[in-house]
C-alpha cells in the first residue's frame, strides 16, 4: 500500500490544479487516510493511493517507473 499527501496528488489525472480542490475531492471521494509519517508537530494528511481512481493510479505508476 502506497500513502502519498495530496500536494503529491496535484495536477494528476482526476485532480484539480490547486491544492483546495484535491483536499476537497479527496474527501468527496471518502479517499482513506492517515497522518503523515515522520512529521513532529507538522499535522498533514497522507491518502490510500490503493482508493485512487484508475486514471489517477496509472498516471501515479507512470511517474514511479519514470523515477527509477
Amino acid at each position: 500500500m502506497t500513502w502519498l499527501s495530496a500536494r503529491e496528488l496535484v495536477g494528476l489525472p482526476g485532480f484539480q490544479m490547486t491544492g483546495r480542490a484535491t483536499l476537497d475531492k479527496l474527501k468527496r471521494l471518502g479517499i482513506p487516510n492517515r497522518p503523515r509519517a515522520g512529521r513532529e508537530g507538522g499535522g498533514g494528511l497522507e491518502y490510500d493511493t490503493s482508493a485512487l481512481p484508475a486514471e489517477t493510479r496509472a498516471a501515479i505508476a507512470a511517474r514511479t517507473v519514470a523515477k527509477a
